[in-house]
């Protein structure tokens, strides 16, 4: 029965045990926490961005407001540019 430790020894052994590998529990603690962190966001994001479902707000248009949309040109439409007055000389050109 020589096998009994104190609460001494117990202190003494743990007290090693953190001695040595107190770096490498560190970081172990460290990575977990970001890992958990990152799930935890991940969790958040995903959940996030499939419940906001958008819809339709019924909106109405006048009739002015109509015209206004059909007058604007698509993209592939080609514009004459502009005619803008020369009103002062350009420093930075030759």
């Amino acid at each position: 029965m020589g096998n009994n430790l104190s609460l001494g020894q117990l202190e003494h052994i743990a007290e090693k045990f953190f001695q040595r590998f107190h770096v490498l529990i560190f970081f172990v603690l460290s990575l977990g926490g970001l890992i958990v962190a990152t799930i935890l966001l991940y969790g958040l994001v995903t959940r996030s961005s499939t419940a906001g479902e958008v819809t339709a707000s019924g909106a109405t248009f006048n009739q002015a407001t109509i015209k206004k949309l059909n007058q604007l040109q698509t993209s592939d439409a080609t514009v004459a540019p502009e005619n803008v007055p020369k009103a002062k000389r350009n420093p930075f050109t030759e």
